[in-house]
């Protein structure tokens, strides 16, 4: 046991060194949020892009407010930030190792989860990177450990407050919204009326969403949904289809202009949105291919965006998730053979995936045991498919370890009993 977790710290350690040693790639999503950690701090302005440019209209409501607001609690200090995102992965460790506890009535399989936890090599490349979704897995993993705690009692007020943070974190958990009406008739029923916490989330995604209507003219969440849907969903469904040139003129039919003031905003937004749905209607089943083979990517893969990135290796020339959907599998190979040393890397973490697969399929036989973690993982697995990039199940991987070390330990108990037996 000590000497697995003297392997997490070390891991952690090798993240800190690659980042020292190696190029560090501007991440998109960083610069965003940085930028808009700035400019609220700076002018109070709710936007995420550099105001030295043209004003890009989808940036006022792409990043929510949530991790801006970390970082600012930490001076907008890189080192601090760096710091503290180590700190947030021994956190979720120790976060999912109390609610293992809580899993298991007798001998938890605390060494399985450990050795498990190790190979999460998304989790640990996400140490050295200024993004939202290891915070994120935090207030998930918390979030799940509060629902099972038998000490808890105002568990009403806790989750909702954990469920709003999740909601100014990142806006994947804006579709859970449809269930707080069936919570509080739930609750009601039950006479619990200190479920009225639970109208919290909405009243935070209504304050952000006017706040939005002020600024582009749109009353919106986030302008990520729209982004999604014709950038990633519908230009993935065409990639499928039509291939991959098709796919990417697809892209530029919609994103043709720089949306500069509200009037370009609605009208890209309009655009977007007809566009990527007819895209997605016209050709159904291959996007049911497409979302299904992106959930299976998803759980599936180990962290190669994570890990060409710690090591300075760009990945935004070519979308190989574009190329497999387009039957490209040849030039999917020539790229990643340009990189032997990382894809041997890659394998390797690969097949430990697969062998906590194993173990997360053993454990469906206490299915109603533990349903919730089972329902928070494949909603992260049905909201997240068709892009079905690694940083993407983070939010889910401690609630994966868990599950999968909750399976192994059933695997090894089948082979240790007796013949007798």
């Amino acid at each position: 046991m000590r000497a697995l977790l003297l392997l997490i710290v070390l891991e952690i350690l090798t993240v800190f060194v690659f980042r020292t040693l190696t190029p560090k790639l501007e991440i998109n999503d960083s610069v965003e949020y940085i930028n808009l950690a700035n400019n609220l701090e700076g002018e109070g302005l709710y936007y995420s892009g550099s105001q030295s440019t043209n004003l890009d209209y989808r940036l006022f409501s792409k990043r929510t407010l949530g991790y801006p607001f970390f970082l600012q609690l930490q001076w907008l200090n890189k080192s601090v930030v760096s710091a503290l995102q180590a700190l947030l992965v021994l956190f979720v460790y120790f976060l999912g190792l109390i609610l293992l506890r809580q899993l298991s009535d007798s001998n938890p399989p605390v060494s399985i989860y450990t050795a498990a936890f190790s190979t999460l090599l998304a989790i640990f490349c996400h140490a050295g990177f200024i993004l939202s979704d290891l915070l994120l897995t935090a207030i998930v993993t918390l979030a799940v450990l509060v629902f099972y705690s038998k000490s808890i009692k105002e568990k009403n007020w806790s989750l909702s407050i954990l469920w709003t943070i999740g909601l100014l974190i990142k806006p994947v958990l804006l579709p859970t919204l449809i269930l707080i009406p069936l919570v509080l008739i739930f609750k009601f029923i039950k006479n619990e009326f200190s479920a009225l916490w639970f109208v919290l989330p909405m009243l935070a995604v209504a304050s952000v969403s006017y706040i939005n209507r002020f600024n582009t003219g749109q009353f919106e969440y986030s302008s990520i949904s729209t982004i999604n849907l014709a950038q990633y969903n519908a230009k993935l469904t065409i990639a499928k289809t039509y291939g991959f040139d098709s796919a990417q003129q697809f892209s530029k039919s919609i994103f043709y202009k720089l949306p500069e003031n509200k009037e370009e905003y609605a009208q890209y937004k309009t655009e977007a949105t007809q566009l990527g749905k007819s895209a997605i209607l016209a050709n159904f089943r291959d996007y049911l291919y497409v979302h299904t083979l992106g959930s299976v990517k998803m759980i599936l893969d180990p962290g190669r965006f994570e890990l060409f990135t710690l090591a300075g290796v760009s990945t935004s020339q070519l979308s190989l998730t574009e190329m497999i959907f387009s039957g490209n599998t040849k030039e999917v190979v020539t790229s990643m053979k340009e990189q032997p040393e990382l894809i041997s890397v890659f394998v390797v973490f690969l097949i430990l995936r697969i062998l906590l697969l194993f173990g997360l399929f053993a454990s469906v036989t206490e299915f109603k045991k533990h349903w919730m973690l089972w329902l928070v993982l494949i909603y992260f697995l049905a909201i997240s498919g068709p892009v079905g990039a690694a940083r993407f199940f983070l939010p889910v991987s401690i609630v994966f370890v868990l599950l999968s070390a909750l399976g192994w330990s059933k695997i090894l108990a089948f082979f240790k009993k007796s013949p007798k037996s």
